[in-house]
């Protein structure tokens, strides 16, 4: 069954993020065009000090929140909003200049969300025709998570430990 949208959720740390940019390399080791972004923990010392977002494509990072710093107070971390206005349309616009690229979004979470700019992009996705691998935050009611469930060629998977190391080759086979 092939889809146009898959959607990753799970509990925080099972591995969402892993599966979606391994599922993404696999998908451009296979001669598909991947773009987009990705977030991962940001550690100092072993503690973890905040989030950054990566862009998959040229490797350019951003701090997403940190424990120091300006921002949204988003419980002991500050949500840097204007790193995600500037950095993420950007990615996205330049994702979906071409309609066969698989846009990669991670993570669709009530941080990025306090972001407007960033919650309209990703509406750009799904409106596009373009494929997408999307993570989502398991507990978000957000009604941006709800369109993209609800998107009528989307594939919802949950993330486990019993499944997560086979999930990449499952999520290729169903969006190519």
């Amino acid at each position: 069954m092939t889809v146009r949208i898959v959607a990753l959720t799970g509990r925080p740390g099972i591995g969402k993020t892993t599966v979606a940019v391994k599922a993404a390399g696999m998908l451009v080791a296979n001669g598909i065009s991947v773009d987009g972004f990705y977030s991962r923990e940001a550690r100092k010392g072993g503690e973890r000090e905040g989030f950054e977002i990566i862009d998959f494509l040229t490797g350019e990072r951003a701090v997403l929140a940190s424990i120091k710093g300006d921002g949204i107070r988003f419980g002991k971390y500050r949500v840097n909003v204007s790193a995600v206005d500037s950095m993420v349309p950007r990615i996205i616009e330049r994702a979906l200049e071409s309609s066969s690229t698989v846009v990669l979004i991670d993570e669709v979470g009530p941080m990025e969300l306090l972001s407007p700019a960033f919650a309209r992009a990703v509406e750009r996705v799904i409106r596009s025709s373009n494929r997408a691998i999307i993570t989502i935050h398991r507990s978000l009611a957000h009604p941006l998570m709800k369109a993209i469930i609800n998107s009528g060629d989307t594939l919802l998977l949950e993330v486990n430990e019993e499944n997560r190391d086979g999930l990449p080759v499952h999520i290729v086979e169903s969006i190519m």
